[in-house]
């Protein structure tokens, strides 16, 4: 048997609408909004801080791993991480890419280019704010 919690009715002004909403501008938040709103979905990205990135740029951990199989031969990750690699190579941001594929990017810069990216998309950014009551 399956328990339920019934809350009752409220009535809420409505701010917003999208087709999409992601909670938090992390990588992955900043990739599926984009991504969303390059298939023509309507986007709002909403993030608690006033930049994106995530622990990647709050807590300056700028290293990022392999986008290559366990044995390193194969590249299985790329997309939208590749537009984003490319985009901080061109800003001078990548320092570090080992032979294995692991990098250290300048966490500052990278603030910048998700902005760029998920603005370029298209997709609505919501600096700020919070999700409650969902």
């Amino acid at each position: 048997m399956m328990d339920y919690i019934i809350e009752p009715e409220k009535k809420l002004p409505l701010s917003a609408q999208a087709d999409v909403v992601v909670l938090g501008g992390g990588p992955t938040g900043v990739c599926a909004a984009a991504a969303a709103a390059r298939q023509g979905a309507s986007v709002i990205l909403i993030e608690k801080n006033g930049y994106l990135g995530g622990v990647c740029t709050a807590g300056l951990v700028g290293i990022w791993h392999s986008l290559y199989d366990m044995g390193r031969t194969e590249k299985i990750i790329g997309g939208l991480i590749d537009d984003i690699i490319g985009a901080l190579q061109v800003g001078d941001a990548l320092y570090f890419r080992s032979p294995n594929g692991d990098m250290v990017v300048d966490t500052e810069l990278l603030k910048l280019i998700f902005d760029n990216l998920v603005l370029g998309s298209g997709a609505d950014l919501l600096f700020h704010s919070y999700v409650a009551g969902a």
